[in-house]
């Protein structure tokens, strides 16, 4: 009984909707862009990574598109790919769901 608490933090995370969690860190990625300057989106880099070891039985890995901010370090957004597609399908989305006025979008090919 090493670690006891872990597993209820391990029920509670699980719980944890993913669309909801995403919807609150645009929101507050939103509310950290306007206390600071426009440099946040000044400069966005997208690109697609596979997630290595997530893999489970007959399922393939998981492919993630992220929306990287270069003036803060952070990340305003990540997309799954759909099974059996690619990056260029899950990018007009990802970019569909951030506000990304007068930005420059650097993509990874």
């Amino acid at each position: 009984m090493a670690f006891p608490r872990m597993t209820r933090w391990r029920r509670v995370i699980a719980l944890i909707k993913p669309n909801v969690m995403a919807e609150l860190q645009r929101k507050w990625l939103h509310l950290q862009a306007t206390k600071k300057t426009d440099k946040i989106k000044k400069l966005v880099n997208i690109d697609g990574k596979t997630i290595r070891g997530s893999h489970h039985q007959d399922q393939n890995s998981l492919h993630i598109v992220s929306a990287y901010s270069d003036a803060n370090g952070l990340c305003l957004g990540q997309l799954p790919t759909e099974e059996k597609s690619n990056e260029i399908t899950a990018i007009p989305k990802l970019i569909a769901q951030l506000d990304l006025k007068d930005t420059i979008i650097t993509i990874c090919a």
